[in-house]
């Protein structure tokens, strides 16, 4: 019955998985070292998965549109990775480069024995001070030359009241 060919063929290994265990069982040669063992181990271990690559492949042959469209679809997609990833590796370049800079610049002006120089930040808030500064001293000034004139009408008319009376 067709119930009975599908239980046979299911308990008989496929051809990938016999091959599998075969090359998974170690050397049996006393001759070698355990280094040895993992060197053969392992090179046994990339030849089977190259094996199972190029058995997956195989079987899985696309008609040419379809494998162009895979292949460039595949090709777009790590040309986009490796754009992003090159910008990012430019982008931590530059923090780095900048970093090192102020690094120096720090570096050189406690080796002059000067204070390190300001940052762009630092001198904005000190031209805002000084602009400050400024505005008050001309204040200060006008409020002086102001109540120097109002003193000095002052006197004037005083004495304008007094050669009245005299």
């Amino acid at each position: 019955t067709a119930t009975e060919g599908s239980q046979s063929e299911a308990e008989e290994p496929t051809a990938t998985e016999g091959s599998q265990s075969e090359a998974e069982e170690p050397p049996t040669s006393l001759e070698e070292s355990p280094a040895e063992e993992v060197a053969t181990d392992t090179a046994e271990d990339a030849e089977e998965q190259k094996d199972e690559e190029v058995a997956v492949w195989q079987q899985a042959e696309p008609s040419p549109e379809e494998a162009s469209s895979k292949r460039e679809k595949v090709l777009r997609g790590l040309v986009d990775h490796l754009l992003a990833q090159r910008d990012q590796e430019r982008h931590c370049a530059l923090e780095a480069e900048f970093a090192r800079a102020e690094l120096e610049r720090r570096i050189g002006a406690e080796e002059s024995g000067r204070p390190p120089a300001p940052t762009k930040g630092a001198q904005r808030k000190a031209a805002l001070q000084a602009e400050r500064k400024v505005a008050a001293e001309m204040r200060k000034r006008r409020q002086q030359e102001d109540q120097l004139r109002s003193l000095k009408e002052r006197a004037q008319l005083a004495l304008k009241e007094a050669s009245k009376t005299r």
